[in-house]
């Protein structure tokens, strides 16, 4: 590349190339070929520094040894393109000029030109030592440009020094030491732990992948910071459905051309903190934030430090003290934006007023003024403030029209309990309840509507720690549905989204989800004891709302417990709120617990068994003891209790979780397992245990309920024990009074370690599951090596090579067939496990197995048929493998052969026709001329990401990452030639399998009947030369015998082909008497009949031999039996590949 020309000096560690009047092309030692003693030192010291590459280009200004470095490189290729630009540009203009002034300042502003055009066609936009480092990191590791380089760090691995390289996709270790290079690569979707542990003077950080410890030291903790981050960015994508995915860019704050992609993982993580505190979209990005001062309006002379955070919809504020105040205004209702002079109560202030409509009441509007001061910038938080006002000043429909809260069930059917009037109550006894019961829901209304003069009402109301109060005693029924709204932020996506919901389910009345079938089987158990859905009324906005989500979101379309939720959303609001509130709840409080395999409630499950360790660590023994916290918790979490307790027990803990969050959750299961510490400590096995805490959990009661025996009809999701037990409230309150200190926050990163492993867990789930479904003769362990190694390159390849980059991979077929084996994949695995040695031989019985294997409509082969094909060539008897190579001699194995393409006689020198040939001579002409069958060892099996998927000569890390050579197969010359059919160019191991014709059966199993005398050939010459192949372990021996079983076999087929013969000749001359014929054709030579003869049985293909006839004879030999009945294992190959993949050295 062009660089800034800068002085530099002569120096011995560079030799020079090539040189002219005014210019030196020079190379570093210790690279390329002149690696000594000093050469490799220089190179270790190297290693450790980003800005030196190994070819410069200087500019001589004179002759006192003044030179300019002008270019650099770490490819020689790239740096000779720019020594031949130099000759071609600049030597003819340089040598026209006399003046030695002139010229230097010709060459200097003609290379700043070309080094400033360089840097802004660069795509990459990091800092000066980041991005050598990224060329570096490329070069080192063969990695594509969209491979990008996040941060670099000096660390040692195993005591040798080197640099760690923190990619969007892997951690990258190089080292090179005296000669000794090694580099480690690990993929961020591989690991499964990350530890931090803080020495004396250093950090190691312990990575665990692919059943590998990796431990790095590290002078600071900012490397593992970094680590947590990609590897959470890694397992959330995967999760998503696509590893590959890396949007790291989000925001106007992202355009600075000199911003890292660190820096934009940083903002990336803290917008989605800030943004999930205050609820809103996800489509919100986080431009500025601020410090500054609140003056509320609720108390006099109170100002409230915090900081102001400015999204392009929100102004959002946040009290620098915990849990003290916070702040949402949407832009859209807000009706002035002024600055305030200092002269002022308010320095260096904004003023914005707000006109919110509510909505629980038509026309009604809740208008408030917020003062901000002392604002570093005013100005410019001012403009920029103004600028998205204006942008969405124009209200759009819903804004001037208010949204009511009316639930159609609610209305129907009283979610408010009244007593039953029968004979055996005591109505006096039922009517003091009811009046104490409508007394406490007065005075709880009451103390709502205060907290909403005060503090304000709808999105932009003063949230304080009198409101979590307030929540936690209940929140009234009439406000329940606008406070879960507003609280949860789906009000916003409601308002931005009028008449989506409508679209939806418009479009699911015109073709099913794929997903109806599951939601019709569910509707019926959603609070089967509710009226609203014993009838159709309350079922068909049950389906609605479940289809319509459906249809938002196919990714996670519909999962069991969505339906109980759901039903308790449409008691409080009407189905559209119910349908945003299902998307709040699925996709940002409790995000990837609805998924098809419920990974964040089974995260969750982690985080929370860590707590309970953590927090109770008795009762955390005793569960663990009977491995039933999962069974326990799952249900918990999935329906947010609502499946566990009482109707309306559950509900005032779906009050706090919209408030707070999932963290509600957490709290309130570990005050549930704290009441009954010492119950749970004397049970003595599982299902005790869950009784106990089934009968506490159904007694528990809220006063809002009617006890059981003055319910009428529908009665509540109480049972027997209802009432019974402690009250919510309580058990609430002492959640968040035990547990204050579990945070959003806290609980965030717990799920960040959880995560790694979940995944994993996940992924080996589905490997045992594809192992098991398997039908083949290999054993467990020897599949899953298998499955390791294929998975280990379609993984590989979708981060080098788009184009192909989910051809192996996909994930909507059973597990055992969501990975598949292309061409350049199967000749690598046939190399490196088959039993027919690494040599040229054995690619072309992979090639010709390959043709006879069934596959798909991409022409990929399953799985499932891999192991299937592996199990019977490795551990197979030596029929099934002696019949795969007989097989291999027959169509589509091999090209169908024409009916005149045989020539079974022999010529002389005249061209007349001789005897037909043997299969004896021909071998014995092989064995005299070795060359038509050249002797070539097994090629050098090249480490690191190709394993034998190319020449031996390639560099390993200039494969993109896959060991299998994804490109299709190159000729090479040194192939194993056999004469195909009739003349046809010789068939090699280079046969373009991927243009093959699609095979909707598999002919692998299948035995040959008989053979003709060129399959018969053709057979042979492969069987002799896999005994000549030195990787398959065989010699002269097996040759030997390999003749003599030729010869018996080729006495056999003359004898037939004779007897066949005669009976023809007969047939003829009985045919011949009976006509007339001529005298000339009477007297005709002989001879010349004979030929005739001959040729007819060419023609006729009559020389044929049973392959069971041919099986027989051939193991009568002991050594050819004993070489096709050896057994392999082909688990320790493949493990000794998987661990080189990471390991390169």
């Amino acid at each position: 590349m062009w660089i800034k020309p800068e002085l530099v000096s002569p120096s011995a560690l560079w030799t020079t190339e090539q040189c002219n009047e005014w210019f030196y092309l020079e190379k570093r030692r210790g690279h390329g070929g002149d690696i000594g003693l000093p050469g490799a030192l220089l190179k270790s010291m190297d290693s450790f520094m980003t800005n030196i590459l190994p070819w410069r280009i200087l500019y001589a200004v004179d002759e006192l040894d003044s030179r300019y470095q002008i270019a650099a490189g770490w490819d020689e290729g790239e740096i000779r393109s720019r020594w031949e630009f130099l000759e071609k540009e600049c030597v003819p203009m340089l040598a026209e000029m006399d003046d030695q002034e002139d010229r230097t300042t010709f060459v200097l502003a003609k290379i700043n030109s070309l080094a400033s055009r360089a840097e802004k066609e660069r795509s990459s936009q990091e800092p000066k030592k980041l991005k050598e480092a990224s060329i570096k990191f490329r070069q080192t590791f063969s990695y594509p440009d969209s491979e990008r380089l996040v941060n670099f760090f000096m660390c040692t691995y195993s005591n040798r020094p080197g640099q760690i390289y923190l990619s969007v996709n892997h951690l990258s270790f190089y080292s090179y030491v005296f000669g000794s290079e090694l580099k480690v690569v690990c993929r961020w979707i591989d690991v499964e732990k990350l530890e931090l542990k803080s020495g004396l003077l250093s950090y190691v950080v312990k990575v665990r992948a692919k059943n590998d410890n990796f431990s790095f030291h590290f002078v600071s903790e900012e490397p593992f910071k970094t680590m947590q981050q990609l590897a959470d960015i890694a397992c959330r994508n995967l999760m998503d459905g696509d590893p590959q995915r890396t949007d790291l860019d989000s925001g106007r704050q992202i355009k600075a051309k000199t911003e890292s992609l660190k820096s934009r993982l940083d903002k990336r993580q803290r917008t989605d903190k800030i943004r999930f505190f205050f609820r809103l979209p996800s489509a919100e990005i986080l431009d500025g934030k601020t410090d500054c001062v609140l003056h509320v309006a609720f108390e006099r002379n109170r100002a409230e430090a915090g900081g102001l955070f400015v999204f392009k919809n929100f102004i959002c504020f946040k009290s620098s003290l915990p849990n003290s105040l916070t702040l949402v205004i949407p832009l859209r209702f807000v009706t002035h934006v002024e600055g305030m002079d200092s002269s002022n109560a308010v320095k260096s202030g904004i003023s914005v007023s707000v006109s919110e409509p509510l909505i629980n009441s038509a026309g009604e509007k809740a208008k408030q003024n917020f003062f901000f001061g002392s604002i570093p910038d005013r100005d410019d938080v001012l403009k920029i403030i103004r600028n998205f006002w204006k942008q969405i000043r124009t209200p759009m429909p819903s804004a001037s029209s208010p949204v009511t809260v009316c639930s159609p069930l609610a209305e129907q059917y009283s979610t408010e309990p009244a007593g039953r009037k029968a004979a055996d109550i005591d109505y006096r006894q039922v009517e003091l309840e009811n009046a104490s019961r409508a007394a406490a829901n007065d005075v709880k209304m009451k103390l709502w509507e205060l907290h909403f003069q005060e503090f304000g009402r709808g999105v932009a109301m003063y949230r304080t720690s009198k409101l979590q109060e307030l929540v936690i005693k209940g929140i009234p029924t009439c406000f329940r549905g606008e406070l879960w709204l507003t609280f949860s932020g789906a009000l916003h996506q409601l308002r931005a989204s009028p008449g989506k919901y409508a679209e939806y389910v418009n479009s699911c009345n015109e073709s099913n989800s794929f997903a109806a079938d599951e939601i019709e089987r569910d509707l019926h158990r959603a609070l089967p004891e509710h009226p609203a859905f014993q009838e159709d009324k309350g079922i068909s906005a049950l389906r609605r709302v479940l289809n319509a989500y459906a249809l938002r979101n196919p990714s996670i379309g519909y999962c069991q417990a969505m339906n109980i939720v759901t039903a308790v959303l449409l008691l409080y609001c009407n189905e559209e709120q119910a349908f945003w509130l299902l998307v709040a709840i699925c996709e940002r409080l409790l995000p990837d617990y609805y998924n098809k395999r419920v990974v964040g409630a089974i995260v969750d499950q982690g985080v929370f068994v860590g707590l309970v360790k953590q927090h109770l660590p008795k009762i955390h023994g005793r569960l663990a003891e009977l491995s039933v916290v999962d069974t326990l918790t799952l249900p918990w979490f999935l329906t947010i209790f609502l499946s566990s307790m009482p109707f309306h027990a559950a509900t005032m803990i779906v009050d706090a979780f919209f408030l707070d969050g999932a963290v509600v959750i957490f709290r309130v299961a570990l005050a549930i397992l704290r009441e009954n510490e010492q119950k749970l400590l004397d049970c003595r096995d599982e299902g005790e245990i869950m009784l106990l805490l089934s009968a506490y959990l159904e007694s528990v009661f809220s006063r809002e309920a009617a006890p059981k025996s003055h319910q009428t009809a529908p009665k509540d999701v109480l049972n027997s024990r209802a009432g019974t037990g402690q009250e919510i409230t309580q058990l609430i309150r002492h959640a968040y009074q035990h547990y204050s200190l579990i945070s959003a926050d806290s609980i965030e990163k717990l799920r960040m370690d959880q995560r790694l492993r979940v995944i994993r867990d996940l992924e080996n789930n589905t490997m045992r599951s594809a192992c098991r479904r398997v039908n083949t003769k290999l054993g467990y362990e020897e599949i899953e090596s298998l499955y390791r190694l294929i998975r280990e390159e379609a993984m590989s390849r979708r981060y080098h090579d788009e184009e192909i980059r989910d051809c192996l991979f996909d994930p909507e077929k059973p597990a055992e067939s969501q990975f598949r084996v292309d061409p350049p994949l199967w000749m690598s695995l046939g190399k490196e496990l088959l039993p027919f040695g690494k040599g040229l031989v054995g690619e072309e019985i992979c090639g010709r197995i390959w043709k006879l294997l069934r596959k798909d409509s991409k022409g990929f082969v399953s799985f499932e048929d891999t192991c299937s094909t592996f199990g019977d060539l490795c551990r197979g008897t030596s029929s099934d493998r002696l019949r795969v190579i007989a097989r291999c001699q027959k169509p589509p194995a091999v090209k169908q052969a024409k009916k005149d393409s045989y020539c079974l006689v022999s010529c002389d020198e005249t061209g007349q026709a001789g005897s037909l040939t043997s299969s004896t001579e021909v071998v014995a002409k092989v064995v005299l001329k070795e060359d038509f069958f050249p002797e070539v060892d097994a090629p050098t099996r090249p480490m690191g990401n190709l394993l034998g998927g190319g020449a031996a000569d390639l560099d390993p890390m200039k494969t993109s990452g896959s060991w299998a050579g994804v490109k299709h197969l190159e000729s090479r010359p040194d192939s194993l030639e056999i004469v195909g059919p009739g003349g046809d160019a010789p068939t090699t191991l280079t046969n373009d399998l991927s243009n093959l014709e699609i095979n909707n059966e598999s002919y692998f199993n299948e035995t040959p009947n008989s053979f003709n005398y060129d399959e018969f050939t053709a057979f042979n010459l492969l069987i002799y030369k896999l005994f000549g192949d030195v990787s398959s372990g065989t010699g002269q021996t097996e040759r030997t015998e390999l003749a003599h079983a030729i010869s018996l076999m080729t006495e056999l087929g003359e004898a037939k082909r004779k007897h066949q013969a005669s009976g023809k000749a007969k047939s003829r001359t009985k045919s011949k008497d009976s006509a007339e014929i001529n005298d000339k054709e009477v007297n005709q030579d002989s001879d010349e009949a004979e030929i005739i003869e001959h040729s007819d049985c060419a023609e006729s293909n009559e020389w044929t031999l049973k392959y069971s006839q041919m099986e027989a004879i051939l193991f009568q030999e002991d050594n050819i039996r004993e070489f096709f009945e050896r057994q392999t294992d082909i688990r320790i190959e493949a493990e000794k590949t998987l661990r080189a993949i990471i390991h390169q050295k």
